[in-house]
């Protein structure tokens, strides 16, 4: 049938799906290869725009500076002391080269709370205050070198001296009135008698 045979000349007039060209086989491709720089390559400094001329503008790596090339450096300098004018403490920064340092120093007046003393509230927790009640038996008349405890009493019935008692300020207080009674009867009796 014509229009089979029709179809089958249009395919073979066709390449395959997967083929390869050669160089001359593309339009003008040579000559546009022709034209381009390969990937790897190098230009002399004349072949850059303006590099020359950049690199006329700067200093070689390894240089150097007169004072005066530098603003203000003279007056900074001149504002320093020399290093051989200074102690060897000023360039050592060791605590061993300072002259003249004390032995001990005095604290300057200062507070800390009773947290920041160690175990200072354990010790305070275990004394008892200044003005206290004791339940204790044990008392002393303590020494020259050592305060004693003792206990006060409002009794004057005690019938035997101890160690350690003692009578309160109100049995004093009564003591002495029997005291001032007493003279007081001794004194009429010495009137009396002299009459």
């Amino acid at each position: 049938m014509p229009s089979e045979k029709l179809t089958k000349d249009s395919l073979d007039a066709k390449a395959d799906t997967g083929h390869t060209h050669t160089i001359s086989n593309v339009t003008n491709l040579q000559t546009t290869l022709d034209g381009k720089a390969s990937s790897t390559h190098t230009h002399t400094i004349s072949d850059v725009t303006n590099l020359q001329t950049t690199l006329d503008g700067k200093a070689s790596s390894s240089h150097s500076h007169s004072i005066s090339d530098v603003t203000n450096l003279q007056s900074s300098l001149n504002a320093k002391a020399n290093s051989s004018d200074l102690g060897t403490v000023a360039t050592s920064n060791s605590y061993d080269d300072l002259d003249d340092i004390p032995s001990s120093f005095t604290p300057s007046s200062h507070t800390h709370a009773i947290s920041e003393v160690t175990n200072l509230q354990t010790s305070l927790d275990a004394k008892a205050p200044k003005s206290h009640a004791s339940s204790a038996t044990t008392y002393g008349v303590g020494t020259t070198a050592n305060y004693g405890h003792c206990k006060t009493v409002n009794s004057l019935t005690q019938s035997s001296h101890s160690n350690g008692l003692a009578l309160s300020a109100y049995q004093g207080y009564v003591l002495k009135g029997l005291i001032d009674d007493l003279n007081d009867l001794i004194g009429d009796a010495i009137t009396y008698i002299n009459q």
